[in-house]
């Protein structure tokens, strides 16, 4: 899921932290950042300065121009437009074949029977303005201001030459874990989440802030919606009533056709977010900026012709197998008996949660609209979409639970982004504990404001006793410390108290949900014995870099990683009789330790069948201590869980890992204590330090995580402290060089049969004694019937200061190697 830094600073003050500081504490206390992403240019290079020449007008269209562009030491292409001001001379902004634009890939393409090589750019195209352009960006009279002259920005990428409109940006890449992807999965929530973990909710700016406010939210709301007539509004919403907790429904009428404000394009852009018109881009952004699932139904379409608002709706359940041309991938699907859809007469127009009806999709021309802002039972929008096998954005979130106040906040939003003189007038409101045909929309909001306002009752001394065995004494300031950031803390008594929660994200029900909560933010840093020395920033060790290549394997074989926050507990780390335990804040049992990863493991497969996966395959890392001979030892250790009918890939994993660090495995018949309660199976020993276990899940243990006894579950475990130091290094998570690097282009004359991951294959392994090498493609062009492949290569060193000769002689052996592929040579 990607994140823009921007974006999030406008509701939270980064400004004293950089990248890596965030990708540090996002990693430790939140969701895991696989990678921070620098964007130095939006459009990887491929869209170029070019100047305009020999215009001439179209053989068979009036409106239409053909001409060429000189590109530089890119060459000239041929080009079609209907823009009003193309002539000779000017130079404009050109995306080459290939480009990635908002309005989606620019192709070759013939039109009116004249081909067309690229696309010359407004400023809109490129999301520096939001109404279209009406002619092309001319940019000769802004280039010689800045100093340069044509031989300097021609066939130059346009966020080189104008980097004040084409600013630098980061993009954060988190997984998180599935109960919290209402809170992360958007930028609100995640900058909330970061002011809670750096603990320090000033950092929280107004916009934030006001979003957080139940009395600014209720002010925003009542001021701007109007109450529409009741007398032609029937919505049966009761048969669906243990499906819906909340719905609203709004008649919203905008002046002129909805587009999108251009820094929301590229916000939306940049985050690899879809664009495709209209109002349903403000749907889009709305769930990406706040995490709350919109419908837009198309009014004109649900009521026909009639002018007047009569609606006859009826949430109800299909008694038989019906057809549905929905959206997406649910284009032409049998729906099944059983579902539950919203209907109007005998026509579905939506299955609620998780997709609308092809039918009254909001064209983007269109200015009226019908909004359903509405919240729905997690398990139901579950069920719903394990029925379809098939699982919209909406629905994921939806189905991980999202607190009920998130609609208000939400319409608020919607508000602020409407055009002034937009009407909105609410046709429905009810919430769960209402009558279906209630709509007193005050008394719907206050209801979930109510609701929002909870109140939980907190016994420092169970708190304590489960961290550690430090006691109270030493964790109570802490404690309140952290129960504070959670929302208003109350003292009752030297031990008691009451917490009134800012429940805005996520769900905090129970004494252990906030166990949880607090162990996540009081993180490692309070830890007397701290082993976890495998954090994401400074040295990483070598059981670090062994975990990620073993990690790679995981991946490589289709798992997906779940994610948690080991704690010590310190009276079983020194005490020397205690049995071997493993450390996850995620337990109820005893102080932060259970006997091995694989409940978790197992809580997690039981949501993933109930959200609706298919193909699960899970997996976790973390650390393993024991006692003996009176000292602590430590031990590293991945485990993962399928549902399959045989163990096949599992074996091929432990054959792929003896492979990997070239040892043969022996099967020792006895499997280790901290499993064998959950199965039976195999366990293979590398030698001292290195093992693997496989075992099949057994009846007793499915049905204690509510894992049906018809589905065959499989474990595997492997221990990684005996590994050798030799393997592979995981790049993607090393330190910066202290040196600097060296980058250099290359152009090359290829055959059209070879491909640039051929070429990418002999760069990569055409070694360079201690340099790590980082092919990038720029373009593939045609010219004069030859493929011209540009690309660049960055060099870079941990070690020493790069030597120029080095480079040199690395690029002659390349050229040589290259050969083998066929006709290729330097241009």
């Amino acid at each position: 899921m990607l994140f823009l830094r921007s974006w999030l600073e406008e509701y939270i003050d980064l400004s004293a932290f950089t990248n890596s500081q965030l990708k540090n504490l996002i990693t430790m206390k939140s969701g895991e950042v696989d990678e921070v992403i620098e964007i130095n240019d939006y459009f990887e290079g491929k869209i170029l300065v070019g100047k305009i020449f020999n215009t001439q007008k179209h053989p068979d269209a009036d409106r239409l121009q053909i001409f060429q562009v000189d590109l530089g030491v890119y060459g000239q292409i041929q080009i079609v437009s209907a823009a009003p001001n193309v002539r000779d001379g000017i130079v404009v902004p050109v995306a080459i074949v290939g480009t990635k634009l908002p309005m989606g890939t620019i192709l070759e393409r013939k039109m009116r029977g004249e081909l067309s090589q690229g696309m010359c750019l407004g400023k809109s195209e490129l999301m520096l303005e939001t109404e279209y352009s009406e002619g092309l960006w001319e940019l000769e009279d802004l280039l010689l201001e800045s100093g340069l002259s044509e031989n300097q920005y021609l066939g130059k990428s346009i966020c080189e030459v104008l980097t004040g409109h084409f600013p630098k940006e980061s993009v954060f890449d988190i997984k998180y874990l599935a109960d919290k992807i209402a809170s992360c999965g958007n930028h609100l929530g995640l900058a909330v989440d970061i002011a809670i973990c750096l603990e320090n909710k000033n950092l929280l700016k107004t916009q934030a802030k006001n979003l957080l406010d139940p009395v600014f939210l209720m002010e925003q709301v009542v001021s701007k919606v109007e109450i529409a007539d009741e007398k032609d509004i029937k919505v049966n919403l009761e048969s669906g009533s243990d499906y819906l907790k909340n719905y609203f429904l709004f008649d919203l009428e905008i002046p002129s056709e909805y587009i999108l404000p251009h820094e929301f394009q590229k916000r939306m852009f940049l985050t690899n977010r879809n664009q495709i018109g209209g109002l349903a881009d403000l749907s889009n952004y709305l769930l990406a900026d706040l995490g709350q699932p919109t419908h837009f139904f198309s009014k004109a379409k649900v009521l026909g012709l009639n002018e007047n608002i009569s609606l006859d709706w009826k949430l109800e359940s299909l008694t038989s197998q019906t057809n549905f041309q929905g959206l997406g991938q649910l284009k032409n699907t049998t729906l099944p008996a059983g579902m539950m859809v919203l209907k109007q007469s005998v026509e579905i127009l939506a299955i609620p949660g998780i997709s609308g009806s092809e039918k009254t999709k909001v064209d983007p021309v269109e200015t009226q609209a019908l909004v359903e802002i509405a919240n729905f039972s997690a398990e139901s929008i579950a069920r719903a979409s394990f029925d379809l096998s098939y699982r919209s954005d909406s629905s994921k979130i939806w189905a991980g639970g999202i607190q009920e106040i998130l609609e208000i906040t939400c319409l608020v939003r919607l508000l602020e982004y409407l055009p002034e003189n937009a009407k909105i007038k609410v046709l429905l409101s009810k919430t769960q504990d209402e009558n279906s045909e209630n709509r007193n929309f005050l008394s719907s909001l206050e209801n979930i404001f109510s609701k929002s306002q909870k109140v939980l009752e907190i016994n420092l001394d169970y708190l304590a006793q489960r961290l550690d065995n430090r006691e109270l004494d030493y964790w109570r300031d802490i404690l309140v410390q952290k129960l504070e950031l959670l929302g208003s803390y109350t003292s009752t008594g030297s031990n008691t108290g009451s917490l009134e929660l800012m429940d805005f994200y996520g769900e905090i029900n129970n004494s252990q949900d906030i166990l949880e909560a607090v162990a996540r933010l009081i993180g490692f840093e309070n830890l007397e014995l701290d082993h976890l020395n495998f954090s994401s920033d400074g040295e990483k060790n070598t059981q670090y870099n062994n975990w990620l290549e073993i990690k790679e394997m995981f991946v490589k074989y289709g798992f997906t990683e779940i994610i948690s926050r080991p704690f010590v507990a310190q009276n079983q780390m020194n005490n020397p009789q205690s049995e071997t335990k493993l450390l996850n804040p995620y337990n109820s049992s005893q102080p932060f330790l259970r006997d091995s990863f694989l409940p978790s493991l197992l809580n997690s497969l039981e949501k993933n069948i109930l959200k609706g996966e298919k193909d699960i395959k899970l997996f976790e890392f973390g650390k393993l201590y024991f006692t003996g001979e009176s000292k602590l030892f430590e031990e590293t250790i991945v485990d993962g869980l399928i549902i399959a009918e045989n163990p096949y890939l599992l074996t091929s994993m432990v054959q792929d890992f003896g492979e990997k660090i070239q040892k043969n495995a022996n099967i020792n018949p006895d499997l280790p204590d901290y499993i064998s309660g959950f199965g039976e199976g195999y366990y293979y020993t590398f030698g001292e330090g290195i093992d693997a276990s496989i075992i099949k899940i057994n009846n007793l243990t499915k049905k204690k995580y509510n894992i049906p006894t018809s589905k065959s579950v499989w474990f595997v475990g492997f221990a990684l402290d005996g590994l050798p130091t030799t393997l592979k290094k995981y790049k993607k998570y090393y330190n910066e060089s202290e040196f600097p690097s060296i980058s250099r282009t290359y152009s090359l004359i290829i055959p059209t049969n070879v491909s640039w991951k051929q070429v990418e294959s002999f760069v990569v392994n055409s070694e360079l004694e201690d340099v790590e090498i980082r092919p990038k493609p720029l373009e593939r062009l045609k010219k004069d019937n030859q493929e011209i492949l540009n690309f660049e290569v960055g060099f870079v060193s941990y070690s020493k200061t790069l030597d120029n000769n080095q480079i040199t002689k690395w690029e002659e052996r390349l050229f040589e190697n290259l050969t083998k592929l066929g006709e290729i040579k330097p241009r």
